[in-house]
């Protein structure tokens, strides 16, 4: 009886040291924060804010509703991905909200089609990423040609990979680094928005035909919403998080 007893003990103290281990290469609150908050801000609002202001018809100033509306709508798709993520802490994201959502016969065929449309833009969104990179990149170095463009997005997709055969305890302190450089240049983008404040920049273009400025001002939410998606990044890594119940909703959100 006492050596089951010891036995037991030793099982159950090894369990909760592999717990453990394991909970320290799991993602913590900050990381998953760090990570969603990159999906949105690492390129997006920074490269395409011009392209926007000059999709409405006319262009001006009027285009920041459009981006606006789209920023109130990832708002309340962030809560609907937190609470799918509470709900089901698992990784895969929208491949187990689909089976588990639309049932075993409609789920899975939604699940396949999916993943298979994610083999399509999960390139290209990362790439997109790379390029916004090199073109970052542009304003230092001053060359604009294709050739740089190609080499500096390839030589970062390259480093990306090898980061990523890491540890996940290294790619979540590297990924809270990245995040960090990023609010940087948040914070130095909008002081020196306001350091060159122009209130003519604010005034209305004369618009002589309002149905097109409405529909144009959708162009301007469409960039907006490829801005701000990324929200909901933390929930493809459900198994990665620890607490992903509490951590997958509040990264979300915020």
């Amino acid at each position: 009886m006492a050596e089951a007893t010891a036995d037991s003990l030793v099982e159950a103290n090894t369990a909760d040291h592999s717990e453990s281990e394991e909970e320290e290469r799991q993602f913590t609150l900050t990381q998953a924060i760090a990570l969603n908050t990159l999906m949105m801000f690492g390129t997006g609002p920074f490269i395409t804010i011009p392209f926007c202001i000059a999709s409405t018809e006319p262009a001006g100033p009027q285009a920041l509703i459009g981006y606006a509306i789209a920023g109130l709508a990832c708002v309340c798709d962030s809560f609907i991905w937190a609470e799918l993520g509470a709900l089901y802490p698992h990784s895969g994201g929208s491949y187990v909200y689909l089976e588990r959502c639309l049932g075993p016969k409609w789920g899975r065929l939604m699940s396949f089609l999916f993943l298979w449309q994610l083999l399509i833009t999960g390139p290209m969104e990362i790439a997109s990423g790379f390029i916004a990179i090199a073109q970052y990149l542009a304003y230092i170095t001053e060359v604009y040609t294709y050739a740089h463009h190609s080499l500096v997005a390839f030589g970062f997709c390259i480093t990306c990979i090898i980061l990523l055969y890491r540890d996940m305890k290294d790619v979540g302190d590297t990924t809270v680094v990245l995040w960090l450089g990023m609010c940087g240049a948040i914070v130095f983008t909008v002081i020196a928005g306001y350091a060159n404040f122009d209130a003519a920049n604010f005034e209305m273009p004369a618009i002589e035909n309002k149905g097109a400025l409405i529909w144009s001002l959708g162009n301007a939410a469409r960039f907006g919403i490829y801005d701000f998606t990324g929200y909901y990044d933390v929930c493809f890594i459900g198994n990665e998080v620890q607490n992903p119940r509490r951590t997958i909703p509040i990264a979300c959100i915020v």
